[in-house]
């Protein structure tokens, strides 16, 4: 395993081109939340199963001086939604995508007294990366802004391609939608506090995860104790975490 450090910042993503993309942000003097948006968007490329448009964005940011701050983008349940309906395909999209109102959140916390970076430019790599209807969309959101998946054209066309999918997600959904300030959970440890984003993630698992292993697990994981007690860690932060 391999450890980095650096002095004024650093990037990290699954996706090589996502870091570099998030990387020159931050060298082109941008914060650490404009680098974190850039990054975010061309995974929504390259990697959609880890995080698209049509997802949520939960963040913790860290300011010199401030309480940490939990960012909470996940969206909320249809207004029309049947809960006894099984649903597939496209009726299965119940609940609003947040990742986008995530970020304009982000970078209104983050604003400082500079100029900040415009959503075309953060966008860009996203832009050039994309193809067919993703690409059309991630131009709308340059040109129009980001407030435009929820209150803007782009999410009229949503609500309409969601209607035709048979999903019972209305364009009063996307409209009400916000992106939600909340304080994130703590866990005291020796030497260290750990903070993780409260319910509905799975911050709290996280947390409930680290405290057992801190009180439980043998210091060394190639210790052979170790994975037994990760594995009965894990059963017991899921227990509380998602009651039977």
């Amino acid at each position: 395993m391999s450890s980095f450090s650096a002095l004024r910042g650093l990037v990290t993503t699954p996706d090589p081109d996502a870091t570099r993309a998030g990387q020159a942000v931050l060298d082109a003097g941008g914060t650490a939340v404009d680098a974190a948006v850039c990054a975010s968007a061309l995974l929504g490329v390259r990697r959609p199963d880890l995080c698209g448009l049509g997802g949520d964005g939960v963040w913790l940011i860290a300011d010199p001086g401030r309480p940490p701050l939990s960012i909470d983008g996940t969206g909320a349940a249809a207004s029309r939604l049947d809960p006894a309906a099984a649903a597939r395909g496209g009726g299965a999209a119940v609940t609003v995508a947040g990742l986008v109102s995530s970020w304009q959140l982000a970078r209104d916390v983050a604003a400082g007294g500079g100029a900040a970076p415009s959503p075309a430019a953060l966008l860009a790599p996203a832009r050039a990366a994309a193809a067919g209807p993703l690409a059309d969309s991630l131009d709308r959101l340059a040109r129009d802004g980001l407030d435009s998946f929820y209150r803007g054209g782009l999410g009229a066309a949503a609500a309409a391609g969601l209607a035709r999918l048979g999903s019972p997600l209305v364009a009063e959904d996307l409209a009400r939608h916000r992106g939600l300030r909340r304080h994130p959970l703590a866990l005291g440890l020796a030497g260290a506090t750990l903070f993780g984003p409260p319910p509905p993630t799975q911050g709290l698992a996280h947390l409930i995860l680290a405290g057992l292993l801190a009180r439980r697990a043998p210091a060394d994981p190639a210790d052979p104790g170790f994975a037994p007690v990760l594995a009965a860690a894990c059963l017991q932060a899921a227990s509380v975490c998602v009651p039977s």
